[in-house]
């Protein structure tokens, strides 16, 4: 189905604000630092936080919607949770 469960909202709210498609993929982290360049909310790390949570949004957007298995959305939960919430920062 590549995704939809949320009628593409998010990924184009992502695309509006940062001109990026939200994936951590393989790409993904490294898409951080663009974000952080980016900076659409005058604040670093709120741009980087921002980018990150579209990002989790788009992995559980696949995973509900079939295309990826509950493993891959549960390794970008721990990503997610390891840099912002265990104060683990990359």
């Amino acid at each position: 189905m590549s995704g939809g469960k949320w009628d593409y909202r998010d990924s184009g709210a992502c695309d509006e604000i940062f001109d990026m498609y939200p994936d951590y993929g393989k790409r993904g982290h490294s898409l951080a630092k663009k974000a952080r360049e980016r900076n659409p909310f005058k604040d670093e790390d709120i741009s980087e936080l921002v980018w990150d949570v579209f990002c989790l949004i788009h992995s559980a957007d696949y995973c509900f919607s079939g295309d990826t298995g509950e493993e891959d959305y549960e390794t970008d939960v721990d990503y997610f949770k390891n840099k912002w919430l265990r104060g683990e920062k990359k």
